[in-house]
Order: structure tokens, then sequence, then C-alpha cells
């Protein structure tokens, strides 16, 4: 059973897999204490990596999480980290020595997930990539939220112009628009915001 198991990639769905980190840094005692932290915290390291190779260590070790290790948060870490936040949906964790309130602040406003200045213990250190990850999956939903919302309203606007085409060719009263469109998008296998928008499309293209 095991060697079918392996076969045919089946997993045990209680099976915990551990997080797969990547650490980014240029000071190597830093990245030293770092990486001894996280492997004392059971959290496996994929790789170490400066701040300028982080784009081209994330695409080829392909982390869970994203965590670095500074002096301070100075502007070219602030750049690097927003090159990665917008090429990558990862969660990223900062550990600083030095407190730099301007930095920081650069940092929470939508570039990281958790930013700790000191060197904690190793557990602490796996709380805050815990803490990190669960931000950026709520930041992650909530942007999700907002998009579907965006697209419901979208849709619906995009129903009513195409019942009032109905309407208007078929001499139907809104009711029966809604339900010959809704027949339409079943028929189709479609969302009744996409055979809104395919049906305005033809009757445009219909004059």
């Amino acid at each position: 059973m095991q060697w079918a198991a392996q076969r045919l990639h089946i997993h045990d769905p209680m099976e915990v897999h551990p997080t797969l980190a990547l650490i980014l840094g240029n000071d190597p005692a830093a990245l030293k204490w770092l990486r001894g932290a996280m492997l004392a915290a059971s959290t496996e390291v994929v790789g170490v990596a400066a701040l300028r190779e982080a784009s081209e260590a994330i695409g080829r070790l392909q982390p869970d999480i994203v965590v670095a290790v500074a002096d301070r948060a100075d502007s070219a870490l602030v750049d690097q980290l927003r090159d990665v936040r917008q090429s990558f949906p990862l969660p990223i964790a900062v550990f600083f020595d030095q407190l730099d309130r301007d930095g920081v602040g650069e940092l929470t406003r939508g570039l990281v997930n958790a930013c700790v200045v000191g060197r904690p213990e190793p557990e602490r250190v796996d709380s805050v990539l815990m803490i990190a990850t669960e931000r950026f999956e709520h930041e992650r939903s909530l942007h999700k939220a907002l998009e579907d919302a965006r697209s419901t309203l979208a849709d619906r606007k995009w129903v009513d112009r195409a019942k009032g085409v109905l309407m208007q060719r078929h001499s139907l009263d809104e009711d029966q628009a809604f339900r010959a469109l809704r027949r339409l998008a079943m028929n189709e296998g479609m969302r009744l915001g996409e055979a809104a928008r395919r049906l305005i499309s033809e009757a445009r293209g219909n004059g």
C-alpha cells in the first residue's frame, strides 16, 4: 500500500508539511543567527540569499514565506521588499537590530506582515512567522472579498443593461427579461454577468 500511495502521489491528509522559508539579508552574522533560530524552531530553511538576489531566489526555491534580517529599515530594504511584494504573493517577516520609525512605518504600510526589533529566542521566531502567515492570509481574503464585491457590482450593472435590451426588443417585463437572461446563462454554462455582457456585445454588433 505504501508503494501504491507513492506511485499515485496519495498523501496522508493528516500529514503536516513544514513551512519552507527563504532568508534574505546582507550581514553574515545576522544571517547566521536567523538561520540558527529558525532551525531550532523547526522551520525548514530552503535557502539564504542577499537582498539583491531576492527575486531570483524566490523564483528558484519557491518558499512559503520570506524572512529578512537587517540592521535597520533603510530605503534599500524597503525598495527590495516592495519589489518582492509586487512580484510574489508571499508572507514577509522582517527582523531588525535598530528601530527606524520612518522605515518601519513604510514597511508596515502593506509591504510586510510582521516586523520585530531585536533577536528573539527561537520559539518567538516561530511565533512571528506564524503571525506573518496568518496576517498575509487575512489580507488576501479581504482583498478577494473586495474584488468579489466589485465583480458582483459590475455584473449587476451588465445584467440591468441586458434586461433592458431584452425588454425593448422582445416586449418583456423585467421579471420575464431576467428569467430569459438566466436561462441563457444556464444553457451556455456561464455566470449571469458573463451572459449579460455577451448579450450586450451581440446587440451592439447587430446594431
